[in-house]
């Protein structure tokens, strides 16, 4: 006789799968209203199913449905006959705001939308088909200046929401030269630099990201502060004699091969007693926690040469490289959950 879900120790509720097979919908509904500007609308006053209905140009009954989902997802509440943005949404996701994230997210949902439809296929052919040998996704955009101001215009918050909370874990007083590897936008060191006057920082990256770079550094005033290296770190030497290394967002790119490259120059770069900061997206040593990070972890299969390590797997590339006295700073930023530092006897 075949089991019953009346059995008493019975799995009683498909419910959990039908969850996991409609939550697709969740990102749909974020991509649908940052698409719509949604919460643009609603920054400056609440307004009604009706308002809303005419703006958006949809229906009454889709428009309600929508918005209901919205609210559903934490997005925007329902008070009385009247929606309004969550402070979540009024913080990152309305455009023109100091931390406006909208765009990011919205980079990210299409793209991952478009892994999801072929993800069995992409898993087997086990990274990226697009990318080969030593090249990341930044040696696309770095070949089109204005595809890569589009594209750092849209990371570039990632680390306004990092660097205050990296400032609250790690002490960099007593530090003087920073040179930052892979840099990108030059968004941390833009943001470091305004805390602590006293540092010097060089931005060492791809050349056509470091012609980008120029442009955010100069619309922040910091020429003075932040010179510009340009290199590929897996074809020249890096500039040498700094004290404090940054390495943020690279590790999760490429092979445990190729970061053994990328730290031994690291380690080259550095003066004794230099440290170095390692910072990205960090899985807990059981591989599958933080949930989040898990289907981040996934989708960097499939579009990197790398993977999203667990702070045991990024201690090991750090160690074996040479560096000692590791010590680990969880953060809570946006895909950036971990900090690890370490140090150049």
């Amino acid at each position: 006789m075949g089991a019953s879900l009346l059995e008493p120790n019975a799995v009683y509720s498909a419910a959990p799968l039908t969850f996991l097979a409609n939550s697709f919908w969740v990102s749909g509904v974020l991509k649908s209203a940052l698409e719509q500007h949604l919460f643009d609308l609603l920054s400056s006053k609440p307004l009604s199913l009706g308002d809303l209905s005419e703006k958006l140009k949809m229906p009454r009954r889709s428009a309600r449905a929508f918005l209901n989902a919205c609210a559903s997802a934490g997005l925007i509440e329902w008070t009385g006959d009247f929606y309004q943005n969550t402070p979540l949404s009024e913080t990152y996701l309305v455009k023109g705001k100091p931390y406006y994230f909208g765009g990011y997210l919205l980079f990210e949902i299409k793209r991952l939308f478009q892994h999801a439809d072929s993800l069995t296929e992409e898993l087997k052919n086990g990274s990226s088909r697009n990318l080969k040998g030593t090249e990341s996704v930044f040696d696309h955009y770095s070949k089109n200046m204005e595809l890569s101001l589009e594209f750092f215009q849209m990371f570039h918050v990632l680390s306004s929401l990092t660097a205050p909370l990296l400032l609250q874990a790690v002490d960099l007083s007593d530090r003087q030269s920073v040179l930052d590897v892979g840099g990108g936008s030059g968004s941390l060191s833009i943001e470091l630099a305004k805390s602590f006057p006293h540092l010097k920082f060089t931005l060492f990256d791809l050349p056509g990201i470091c012609e980008v770079a120029k442009k955010f550094i100069r619309e922040a005033g910091a020429e003075a502060r932040i010179v510009l290296s340009p290199g590929d770190f897996f074809k020249d030497e890096l500039p040498s004699g700094f004290d404090l290394i940054l390495l943020s967002a690279i590790v999760n790119l490429w092979s445990p091969e190729q970061n053994e490259i990328i730290l031994k120059k690291c380690w080259q770069a550095l003066t004794s007693g230099g440290k170095i900061m390692v910072i990205g997206t960090m899985l807990n040593d059981n591989e599958c926690e933080p949930l989040d990070l898990s289907f981040v972890s996934l989708s960097t299969a499939v579009d990197t040469q790398g993977a999203v390590y667990t702070w045991n797997e990024h201690e090991t590339f750090l160690t074996e490289a040479g560096f000692q006295n590791l010590v680990r700073f969880p953060i809570a930023a946006p895909i950036r959950n971990g900090v690890i530092v370490g140090e150049k006897p």
